[in-house]
């Protein structure tokens, strides 16, 4: 109903704004639905609609885009596959070796709080909220089916993730949404702090999925440059000095993509067609690739480490 709502309401608005650009009829019709919303859910106040204010001002903004060309060093052996690789072997795993089912209370307490050893170093990190991420139970399935493995409800400012998430992906994308808290709004720049948050965790779990998203979102990278490199990196990787844990990830990988194929339908397709209008009208020229965006992060990210 809301989703219906909303495209009237933005028809009308840029049928009024016809003389203003579109991202501005967006912008307003994103405030005037959450003040409706609330209206009917909470108490308005000027703390809230200040808040919603804020939001839209900062997705219509990135930090940073395009630090650096992608380099295939990333998936050698000093790089995030090499991290993953080395942290594999700590995360809980069944007798197949696949990773244990997670426990998503246990996860969301510590991801909601992940950021506070960074504060002390970056003050972007200080001063958010630390509540547990919130457990999508209903809404959790039709999410995943959309397309989404995550949600920032503007309204409260809460993060939530399905409980059915990918194993491997589930401590990342809590971290994710919990920066979304923080007025990361760019997800390039969310994918970014969800990392160095993994990064700086001492939770194994965190610390393997960071590595292990890094990776991925690396790969996916040199796959769509030149495939066939990005194949030959993975097997000399999985023929190498550490090809017990290169193992392990790979598996992880196949699991999790085996695990959202179960979830495909045509939904998704409208999906990714609503979330691509949302973002780009916000500011993110690229659109759902800039969340891929975070690899331009973590190859600065690389080469600003001592010996690099």
């Amino acid at each position: 109903g809301l989703g219906v709502l909303m495209g009237l309401l933005l028809d009308r608005l840029e049928r009024y704004f016809h003389s203003r650009s579109k991202r501005l009829s967006i912008s307003v019709g994103c405030v005037a639905l959450t003040v409706a919303v609330s209206s009917a859910e909470f108490t308005i106040g000027s703390v809230h609609c200040g808040f919603s204010l804020l939001l839209v001002c900062m997705m219509m903004s990135t930090v940073f885009c395009n630090i650096c060309d992608f380099s295939e060093e990333l998936m050698d052996e000093e790089g995030y596959l090499a991290d993953a690789a080395g942290l594999a072997g700590e995360v809980a795993r069944d007798g197949d070796g696949r990773l244990a089912t997670p426990d998503f209370l246990g996860l969301a307490r510590v991801a909601g709080a992940a950021f506070e050893p960074l504060a002390p170093s970056y003050p972007v990190f200080r001063g958010g909220s630390t509540a547990p991420v919130k457990a999508l139970l209903l809404w959790g399935r039709p999410l995943l089916m959309s397309g989404y493995v995550g949600l920032f409800w503007a309204p409260t400012g809460e993060a939530g993730v399905p409980v059915d998430c990918a194993a491997a992906d589930l401590p990342f994308v809590m971290c994710h949404e919990a920066a979304h808290r923080l007025g990361i709004a760019g997800e390039g720049e969310a994918n970014f702090a969800a990392y160095l948050a993994c990064e700086a965790s001492d939770d194994a779990r965190l610390g393997y999925a960071g590595s292990y998203s890094a990776f991925c979102y690396c790969l996916n990278a040199l796959a769509a440059q030149d495939p066939e490199r990005a194949r030959q990196v993975v097997a000399d990787a999985a023929a190498g000095p550490e090809a017990e844990g290169v193992l392990l990830v790979l598996h992880d990988r196949a699991d999790a993509i085996e695990h959202y194929e179960a979830y495909r339908s045509g939904f998704e397709r409208v999906g990714d067609a609503v979330n691509e209008t949302y973002l780009t009208s916000f500011g993110e020229e690229e659109g759902v690739r800039s969340y891929g965006l975070v690899v331009d992060y973590l190859i600065a990210w690389r080469k600003a480490r001592p010996g690099s």
